[in-house]
């Protein structure tokens, strides 16, 4: 079978032919000169062009299956040799393995802030080794204007050399350009000389050999200023004693007297002494002596007195930023480490203003930084002004900038096409057994909410709003708690759904739950919301399926109920977390007011305490699909979970063993205490008391920290 099978790969190769320039080993074994240029042997090019022919190979060898007529089918990756490993030859004139074996899963994972490729509690099946080739693979760009020099090939040689560490000299090549290939040794403590206790001069041998070792090591350790002080400090020069000729005009002026310091005590030794235990040339100390003087230490420039001005400037500059509070990015809170200011400043111009406003409060406006500078130490602190609306949908703005493919980017519009009208099937759905929701986590909502400047600088209490809207019934729902009494974790998230099914949704009616919502992993996509809407299945006897919106396209009537609120309190003065469940009641009068909740930490349970699933991936090796790949998951009253990766196909079941976790239907307390703020923000919540009403004073005093 393996037989016929090469003889159509021979066949599907039969009219492949190299490209010209390629070089092949038989070349190599003909002419073994062409290793020393600077040629690169790429027997990938050739691998590339044969698997460039995979489908029509594919297609042959079935065609093949049918026509025998065998029920034993011939694989591709029988008959086809696995992925050379190529050597290549680089200008340093070594050679280097590249192992072009890789694992090419066709991995379109989206890394934003709504499709997280971690799955909290799963637990990968493939070696480390392995998972870190692929996360080393991950190479994240600099910032345009924002190079890293110490990474340069040229700047790394240079620190190489200056602590006398092997390194690679330059040189230029037939082609006039420079390449690093001139191989240096690491500097080495070299002989003593033959002076021994007689020498009438030089005290070569109260020097033993560890200590010469002890002067070698910490002089190669000194940059190169602190070197040439090093040595100015130990070579005296001064005029010649004694003339050896008659000629006036001498080449010899001055004699060099050269010592060496141990524990304090200088020994005057001899030249040669001197240079093997630095490890260093005649020039160069000569060089450095003449330069600087005699016998006087170096002088640091003093000409960049402007840059001293700079760093005063930008000091000032950061010390401004750091004093403005912060927000963590809504939606990207793993996968991105840039913080938000508090949106008290709606345009970068505003901003600078208050800049300026601050430096003169500081009294030192001389050292106002300029637009420029503003804003490139904004850039490298990774800052952002907050913007509460949605980000753009990063292939649709690749596909405008012609970084994407056509094929690519009509794929990702069907998935959006595809979920949302799978959303206005289910909505527009005549069934009083079925009820449709959606549901988001609002954008942070700050306490106190004022338009004092006071509040500019000052930390403040986050307030958490997770929503739910009925698409059939048009009922809000909202569920508020601050960072006091809760956190942001799949706990908290599955907690507040699990309730409402419970106590919201008449489950003697309805038997089907449809829930639509983003793809952020740690709130609706893992698996402890899946174990705990498991739970509810099979505790009330009903269906509940969660479809996930493309990414960049989850506008959902939720969000309606966001904007109502935010122009609810836009012009309001909020002074604790009460106020705004007072805004979130009457935020909206027609068809009927929001359902309102506040929370507190009694109320959230430990639901990853008790998993049916350890994790809801429907692989298990690399290039199999991840748990961002889901696109519907739905959970049966008899205890499994059903998945598809496109809303258009149907169900499969969960590749994954079941657990039996204990029976009782109690779960743990999540937390037992409020959890404590930090000092700092305390602080600054009690110096705001003077912008709040005295009655709510008490809040604030309470709070843990």
């Amino acid at each position: 079978m393996l037989s016929r099978g090469r003889k159509l790969v021979a066949a599907c190769l039969k009219n492949y032919s190299p490209p010209d320039d390629l070089i092949t080993l038989a070349d190599l074994e003909d002419s073994p000169s062409l290793l020393q240029s600077d040629l690169h042997i790429d027997r990938q090019a050739e691998w590339s062009a044969i698997m460039s022919s995979e489908q029509t190979l594919q297609n042959l060898l079935c065609t093949e299956n049918s026509d025998t007529g065998n029920d034993e089918t011939i694989e591709l990756s029988e008959i086809l040799p696995s992925a050379p490993s190529t050597s290549v030859v680089g200008n340093n004139g070594n050679t280097e393995n590249l192992n072009l074996q890789v694992l090419e899963a066709e991995d379109n994972t989206d890394f934003s802030s709504d499709d997280s490729v971690k799955d909290p509690i799963f637990q990968p099946n493939e070696s480390p080794e392995i998972l870190s080739e692929i996360s080393n693979r991950q190479r994240k760009r600099a910032k345009r204007g924002r190079s890293d020099k110490s990474k340069w090939n040229y700047e790394q040689q240079k620190i190489k050399r200056m602590k006398g560490e092997g390194y690679l000299g330059r040189r230029k090549n037939e082609d006039g350009k420079i390449v690093y290939d001139v191989q240096k040794k690491a500097k080495e403590l070299k002989p003593r000389c033959e002076h021994n206790n007689n020498a009438k001069y030089f005290e070569c041998c109260k020097l033993s050999d560890n200590s010469r070792l002890q002067i070698f090591e910490h002089f190669w350790q000194l940059n190169r200023e602190a070197k040439r002080c090093f040595v100015s400090s130990l070579v005296l020069k001064s005029g010649t004693v004694q003339k050896r000729t008659e000629i006036l005009d001498s080449r010899r002026s001055y004699s060099y007297k050269y010592n060496l310091k141990d524990k304090g005590t200088k020994f005057r030794v001899c030249k040669k002494m001197f240079l093997n235990t630095l490890n260093i040339g005649e020039w160069s100390v000569q060089n450095w002596v003449e330069n600087t003087g005699l016998n006087v230490v170096p002088i640091p420039d003093r000409s960049n007195n402007r840059g001293h001005a700079l760093n005063l400037k930008n000091e000032l500059l950061r010390e401004f930023f750091h004093s403005l509070p912060k927000l963590e990015s809504h939606y990207c809170r793993k996968s991105s480490t840039k913080l938000y200011l508090e949106p008290f400043w709606q345009s970068k111009s505003e901003l600078f203003k208050e800049y300026l406003k601050y430096t003169v409060d500081q009294k030192k406006s001389h050292l106002s930084a300029s637009r420029y500078t503003f804003w490139e130490v904004f850039e490298n602190l990774n800052l952002s002004l907050f913007s509460p609306k949605k980000d753009q949908c990063d292939t649709c703005c690749s596909y405008k900038a012609g970084n994407i493919s056509d094929t690519e980017y009509q794929l990702h519009l069907i998935s959006k096409t595809e979920a949302q009208s799978q959303k206005e099937k289910d909505k527009a759905k005549n069934d009083a057994s079925i009820a449709v929701f959606t549901m988001d986590l609002q954008a942070v909502l700050l306490c106190p909410y004022l338009k004092a400047s006071a509040l500019y600088y000052k930390m403040k209490l986050k307030v958490h709003n997770f929503t739910i809207s009925n698409l059939k019934t048009k009922e809000g729902f909202c569920f508020l708690w601050d960072e006091s009494e809760g956190g942001l974790t799949a706990d908290e998230f599955s907690s507040i759904i699990v309730d409402f099914i419970i106590n919201y949704v008449d489950t003697t009616v309805i038997r089907k739950i449809i829930i639509y919502s983003d793809g952020c992993t740690y709130q609706n996509r893992n698996s402890i919301l899946s174990n705990a809407l498991l739970f509810v299945a099979t505790k009330t006897g009903i269906s509940i399926v969660q479809k996930y919106l493309e990414k960049g396209h989850t506008q959902m009537e939720c969000d309606a109920m966001h904007s109502t609120i935010e122009r609810k309190i836009k012009n309001r003065e909020i002074y604790s977390p009460a106020g705004y469940v007072e805004a979130c009641k009457t935020a909206r009068n027609n068809p009927g007011p929001y359902n309102v909740v506040q929370l507190d930490h009694t109320f959230f349970k430990k639901y990853s305490s008790q998993p049916y699933f350890s994790s809801i991936r429907p692989g298990n090796k690399v290039g199999d699909p991840q748990v961002t790949d889901i696109r519907c998951l739905k959970y049966e009253p008899k205890g499994s979970i059903k998945f598809k990766l496109n809303h258009s196909e149907e169900y499969q079941l969960l590749p994954r063993r079941i657990n039996q976790p204990n029976s009782s239907d109690c779960f743990q307390q999540l937390y037992h205490a409020k959890l404590p703020i930090t000092n700092v923000k305390y602080n600054h919540l009690q110096e705001l008391k003077c912008v709040i009403p005295r009655d709510l004073h008490p809040f604030y005093d309470n709070l843990p920290h």
